[in-house]
């Protein structure tokens, strides 16, 4: 179809080369829109079109734009009338001056579901305002949106309040100091046991329920109260008690002595009193027969009469006397411990007891006792004895000297007698020697002397260990073995020079080609030195 333009110029109208299909013109005079040309639409709507492969942009006004699809090419940043939808977040941006009016409930829904409705007649609050921002809320409407709130009434606030019989709990710290009308018996806590019915009803028996060291029962004590009779009580300071019947419990008497304190008064008191009399102090008493007992100490030096049965007792064989050249007091002593005189005097007088005067304390003269008492014979033997040999002499005294270690190793004295316990130091004595053999599974010390122990490293090689020691390791050593009937198990004996001690020497025994070491039948060693 060919349509003349007015002036000049032809518009073609070209079927698809399938044609199928109406194309309906209106009823109107009207302008055609073309695809490659830029139309303006007015008051058209659009139902759910697909816009694709172009970018999206310039001013839409007007109109109704329902299920609109924009796919394809991505979608800049636009602005429409001051408003700005910004690409990739979908976030409309409202210019400055620009309103966003509903006419009904405008509603606001996220791809989470959740939805924020604003309703007419109202303005947005913002999180980070104030309660400010609201209309005034009285406190019936604030405790009709608090879902946990206790009590009723209005909003209480920290300065001065109003509270209708209020519950406090147990408020960490209070001051009642104008409170009226706290319960005792409910509202103070931390009472001990009836303490509160002792405020309630302050009787005496009230407060000793309360009191957990009373003493005594029956009503409280004030001064000038009779105090009965009181368990216990401190008179320090306390006047005008009678003794005869203020104080209870003294013994028989007891008060007559404290009102008239006599020694007969004394004396009647007292139940286990020793003697009659008048009572008696420490200085210059007059006793009367009195029985001292043993007392701890005393001075007798005025006393007379003293019976020899009333003398201390005197240890064993000991002598009372007066031991010295002057006057002294007399001590008791042994004959043990007097002065020994060596040689006596024939003068010299000894205490003797006369047997034929029946016992009777004589003395006598050393040359008396002497010549009384003299040996006529030894033996049959009289006169002088000489000394000689061993025997010595020393104080009247018939000795023999021992010789010591030093002089048997010596051995040249022909005057000391030698005892056992030193015979084995002079130089010819044996100090080690023993006897032993191998049974096959342990060594068998047959006889030893001064030897602790022979032990065995391996077949042939013995060790003898010594109980003393030798003074140095240059002593003399000698072992010998035995046969058992056959001349062909004799071993040769070996001292090992190098293994020599002072306490212990090794030996080693060879057969007879010397070419291996055995075991004798039974072997002897001795050893001589000085130790």
């Amino acid at each position: 179809m060919q349509f003349a333009g007015s002036i000049s110029g032809n518009t073609f109208l070209n079927a698809s080369a399938v044609a199928s299909g109406v194309l309906t013109l209106p009823a109107a005079t009207d302008t055609l829109v073309g695809q490659n040309t830029t139309d303006t639409l007015t008051n058209k709507t659009l139902v759910s079109p697909t816009i694709s492969g172009a970018t999206v942009s310039g001013t839409f006004t007007g109109g109704t734009y329902s299920g609109v699809t924009i796919a394809g090419a991505a979608i800049t940043t636009s602005t429409y009338e001051g408003n700005t939808w910004t690409a990739g977040t979908g976030t409309l941006t409202l210019g400055a001056g620009k309103t966003l009016t509903a006419s009904n409930t405008l509603t606001f829904t996220g791809t989470d579901g959740s939805a924020i409705a604003l309703g007419a007649g109202g303005t947005v609050a913002y999180q980070g305002g104030t309660l400010a921002q609201f209309a005034a809320t009285t406190s019936a409407q604030l405790a009709g949106v608090i879902s946990d709130e206790t009590g009723t009434g209005a909003l209480v606030f920290a300065t001065s309040p109003t509270l209708t019989t209020p519950n406090l709990g147990t408020p960490s710290a209070a001051t009642l100091t104008n409170a009226t009308g706290l319960p005792v018996s409910t509202g103070i806590s931390g009472l001990a046991t009836g303490v509160a019915a002792f405020l309630g009803t302050p009787t005496s028996a009230n407060l000793r329920a309360a009191l957990t060291d009373e003493v005594g029962t029956g009503a409280a004590y004030f001064v000038g109260g009779a105090l009965g009779t009181p368990a216990s009580a401190t008179l320090t300071n306390a006047t005008g008690l009678p003794i005869s019947t203020g104080v209870s419990g003294l013994a028989a008497n007891v008060a007559a002595f404290l009102g008239t304190p006599s020694s007969a008064n004394l004396a009647a008191t007292l139940t286990d009193e020793t003697g009659t009399g008048a009572a008696v102090f420490a200085n210059s008493p007059a006793l009367v027969t009195p029985n001292l007992g043993t007392p701890a100490s005393g001075t007798l030096t005025n006393c007379t009469g003293l019976p020899l049965a009333g003398l201390t007792t005197q240890g064993a064989y000991t002598i009372l006397g007066n031991f010295t050249g002057s006057a002294a007091v007399p001590t008791a002593t042994t004959l043990g411990a007097l002065t020994q005189k060596a040689s006596p005097a024939s003068t010299d007088l000894i205490l003797i007891q006369d047997q034929a005067a029946s016992g009777q304390l004589k003395y006598a003269t050393v040359s008396s006792v002497a010549a009384a008492g003299s040996v006529a014979s030894i033996a049959g033997n009289t006169g002088a004895f000489t000394l000689s040999g061993l025997l010595t002499n020393s104080v009247n005294v018939l000795q023999v000297t021992a010789a010591a270690k030093s002089d048997q190793q010596t051995g040249t004295s022909t005057t000391l007698a030698v005892t056992p316990s030193q015979a084995q130091s002079h130089d010819s004595a044996a100090k080690v020697w023993a006897a032993f053999h191998w049974n096959g599974s342990a060594i068998v010390v047959d006889a030893s002397y001064n030897v602790t122990s022979v032990t065995r490293s391996s077949a042939g090689i013995y060790t003898v260990n010594f109980t003393t020691s030798f003074a140095s390791a240059n002593y003399c050593c000698q072992v010998t073995t035995e046969i058992n009937g056959n001349t062909t198990e004799g071993a040769i004996a070996l001292v090992e020079t190098t293994s020599r001690a002072t306490g212990s020497v090794q030996i080693r025994f060879l057969n007879q080609a010397m070419s291996a070491a055995v075991d004798p039948a039974a072997a002897h060693f001795v050893a001589y030195g000085r130790q």
